[in-house]
């Protein structure tokens, strides 16, 4: 598939222009009547609540600052272009394997099919499950520590353990295997948060420090400070799922600093399954659908998160192991 490519510093004023005008936009009242953090700003958690009020002004002086930062740099692209160190960088050769390569360019592949597979499924289990599944067997399926929690455990762990296999595939270079090292601890570490590290298989009582700074008062990191870290986890899936497989594919810029980076990406198809798993909220779900007892759209949706991870490594594996081609 060709791609349009975009000169850089057209996308920098653009992405800038955007931004700075998000900057301004930005406001918890904004958010909350569109259903945007509104559970945590509207939490009778004080903490959860003061904590997305952090979100939100946090965010406003990002936006700005990054989007001043972008547009001074597409205003001095120029002459960014013209510096001996910037034309060295560009010249280097950071090809992926061809075979990678066609893997990031595919829009229709089994990694988007499996996942439009699962969302529609879910949304016919919300839709049908009260009809012909037994209470006791929908909280086997939703409820804490039931088959969609573990699962998506399962999902990371095997994530984890390919992005370990990928590690040592000799087509990759030195930035690209340390990449993978970070990822193999990250999504183990992540797959211990999911089950609160076997805190209530083996019955751990939460030290009473983080109890108080946790939200549910479990054996865990990310519940921490109200959900500050779910909705980080939600932006990061979105940057890494969609944003960088975007500025990879139009911008040569982007693509060459990407490959340096050694960051693995997901392909089109893959990306644009991430899209829509950002998407899966409950505000969305639930205009078109009744709540079911015992389902959290958190908890599915991070199911769906881990399966794409598991997903975007085995691309990777297929990538860097079948082929020593190089491409343009």
């Amino acid at each position: 598939m060709n791609m349009i490519r975009i000169q850089p510093q057209f996308l920098a004023f653009g992405s800038g222009l955007l931004l700075l005008i998000l900057s301004f936009w930005l406001t918890a009242e904004r958010l909350i009547s569109i259903g945007i953090l509104d559970a945590s700003l509207t939490s009778e958690n004080i903490m959860t609540r003061k904590v997305a009020q952090f979100e939100v002004s946090a965010a406003k002086y990002i936006l700005l600052v990054l989007a001043l930062s972008i547009m001074i740099i597409s205003m001095r692209w120029k002459s960014i272009e013209k510096l001996e160190g910037y034309q060295k960088f560009m010249s280097r050769d950071l090809r992926y394997p061809l075979a990678y390569e066609r893997i990031l360019r595919t829009v229709i592949d089994r990694s988007l099919l499996t996942m439009l597979i699962l969302i529609i499924s879910s949304l016919i289990y919300i839709a049908i499950s009260e009809t012909i599944f037994s209470e006791v067997t929908i909280g086997f399926i939703n409820a804490e520590d039931g088959l969609i929690e573990y699962g998506s455990a399962l999902m990371l762990l095997m994530a984890s353990l390919i992005a370990l296999i990928n590690s040592f595939s000799r087509e990759m270079r030195p930035s690209s295997r340390g990449f993978f090292i970070f990822l193999t601890l990250l999504f183990f570490a992540m797959c211990g948060e999911e089950v609160s590290w076997g805190q209530r298989i083996f019955g751990f009582e939460t030290p009473k420090a983080l109890a108080e700074v946790n939200v549910q008062e479990e054996l865990n990191l990310h519940n921490m400070f109200g959900y500050f870290f779910d909705h980080l986890f939600i932006l990061l899936f979105f940057l890494w799922g969609c944003v960088l497989p975007a500025i990879y594919h139009i911008t040569q810029t982007g693509q060459q600093i990407l490959r340096w980076l050694g960051i693995p990406l997901p392909s089109i198809g893959l990306s644009i399954a991430m899209l829509l798993i950002t998407l899966y909220q409950g505000q969305i779900v639930y205009a078109f659908f009744d709540p079911v007892i015992f389902l959290l759209i958190p908890e599915v949706r991070e199911f769906f998160s881990a399966t794409a991870f598991l997903l975007m490594m085995l691309q990777s594996y297929g990538g860097f192991r079948s082929s020593r081609e190089y491409s343009n």
